[in-house]
């Protein structure tokens, strides 16, 4: 199948690994970026092939900690 990122680029962004996954759905990239704008503007460039994108913002689990810490 060869790597279904290969081509693919984006000047703000960089495509960390891809998976194909059983259940929901078929294919999972991890992409870092910069903000929740660049998030938008990567997965509508895809959405014009005719895919779905499912978009969620992960954070890192120290993050999540520090967040709890300050309630």
């Amino acid at each position: 199948m060869g790597d279904c990122t290969r081509g693919y680029r984006t000047p703000r962004g960089d495509v960390r690994s891809t998976y194909a996954v059983l259940g929901n759905f078929d294919f999972h990239l991890i992409v870092d970026v910069p903000d929740d704008e660049v998030a938008f503007q990567i997965s509508q460039s895809i959405e014009r092939y005719g895919l779905n994108t499912t978009t969620v913002r992960a954070l890192p689990l120290e993050r999540i900690s520090d967040l709890v810490d300050d309630i």
